[in-house]
């Protein structure tokens, strides 16, 4: 279980983004980058902005509000993956993102269990900042333990922390920060959708997620078969 400094390739990974909202968008780009050379079939996207990894704590998952500027963000995490890395099935994981549920509904958090994924990861990697090498492995123990706590991963989860290879983002950017857009999203009860799907492809991921996010009862999808894709 220890941080890997030989790039190893695995088949399936999960990318825990912990970034501020309004830093996110800046990051998507090299942290696709760096993710795209250590795993190489599919990578699962889990969203906690403000998360840190570092306090030595027991860490949680928390239910994220689905704001304008998440939907913002999951679309051009699709349309960043499509030219960064489109040999990857790149897959953002809903579960945790919804408004929060009233306090009496006896809700212990967004993952009562681990959720199972079709594909079991074998590596959970992050962009959490790292102030000094030393905090490296406190991180990378709190990391694949509040891996394990959301989904059901591989008994021998390694774990790669991004951060190192991704000096290149300005911090003090705080112009973002004043413009970040808490709207919440508008929802509806329910939400119909069409097309082809023939070969899913990014935009059609972020019609499927944005309409999730969307849709408060029912979420119905017509899809096209033979006559219609001639």
């Amino acid at each position: 279980h220890h941080q890997l400094s030989i790039m190893s390739m695995f088949s399936t990974g999960i990318l825990v983004l912990t970034s501020p909202l309004h830093i996110l968008p800046l990051r998507i780009a090299p942290v696709l980058t760096s993710a795209a050379q250590v795993v190489e079939r599919t990578l699962y996207v889990h969203l906690h902005p403000g998360l840190n990894l570092g306090t030595g704590g027991q860490v949680r998952p928390v239910y994220i509000p689905p704001v304008v500027d998440l939907c913002t963000l999951i679309s051009r995490l699709y349309s960043n993956a499509a030219d960064i890395c489109g040999h990857l099935d790149v897959r953002v994981l809903l579960s945790n993102i919804r408004a929060q549920p009233a306090p009496l509904s006896g809700s212990n958090g967004p993952f009562p269990t681990p959720q199972m994924l079709s594909h079991s990861p074998e590596v959970v990697l992050t962009d959490f900042p790292i102030q000094d090498s030393g905090q490296s492995s406190l991180v990378t123990q709190c990391l694949q333990k509040y891996a394990g706590h959301c989904y059901v991963c591989n008994p021998s989860l390694s774990s790669v922390l991004l951060y190192p290879r991704l000096k290149e983002v300005k911090e003090d950017d705080d112009r973002g920060e004043r413009d970040v857009q808490l709207k919440p999203l508008e929802t509806f009860s329910d939400v119909v959708v069409g097309g082809t799907f023939d070969r899913l492809h990014g935009a059609h991921k972020t019609l499927l997620n944005i309409s999730c996010l969307m849709a408060n009862r029912r979420f119905v999808i017509g899809v096209c078969d033979q006559e219609l894709l001639k």
